[in-house]
């Protein structure tokens, strides 16, 4: 599928990781994380980028006619000791054809002097084998994405391999590969 090529801009853009992706959106309905912007950060550079707010998700303008925006919707995945953990999705797109990379944010505990500031991460679909990707409706593609087809069991998986780490700031600074 072509779409898998548009997942590697996205991790080099957030960190060089193995990601999830769907061929089609699978969050419905978006949960806004703020009433206004938001910035999102992660140890790349430029370390935080900023989310405007566009229908019931946000915008990240590119500033290079060459890429395309992004398009970020969310939903809540679980609560845990330091704050609420979403999963979202990033809507890419590579000659208009979409595709959905799934990320999971949280409030920073950094202060932030002006907008609201979430930690985000990419997932790594290199984090279990095959053999438990297949319980949870997740198919490797290629040795940089593993395929999404059944959110609700994808979202359990999220829960169960990485809910013991959601209030280690660690996790949040240098990924869920670590």
């Amino acid at each position: 599928m072509k779409w898998h090529t548009t997942a590697l801009a996205l991790a080099s853009s957030i960190v060089l990781t193995a990601c999830f992706l769907s061929g089609e959106a699978r969050i419905q309905t978006g949960t806004l994380l703020a009433d206004g912007p938001v910035r999102f950060c992660t140890d790349d550079n430029p370390p935080c980028q900023t989310g405007f707010r566009e229908g019931d998700g946000y915008i990240i303008y590119s500033g290079d006619p060459e890429e395309e925006d992004m398009h970020l919707r969310f939903e809540v995945l679980t609560g845990s000791g330091v704050s609420t953990v979403y999963v979202g999705e990033a809507e890419l797109r590579e000659d208009s054809e979409p595709a959905w990379a799934y990320v999971l944010v949280r409030a920073s505990a950094d202060p932030s002097d002006g907008f609201p500031q979430f930690d985000l991460i990419l997932p790594s679909c290199n984090d279990r084998d095959d053999a438990a990707h297949s319980a949870y409706g997740i198919i490797r593609s290629d040795a940089y994405t593993c395929e999404v087809r059944d959110f609700a069991a994808f979202r359990t998986y999220l829960i169960e391999t990485y809910s013991d780490r959601f209030s280690d700031p660690a996790f949040w600074r240098e990924g869920a590969a670590n």
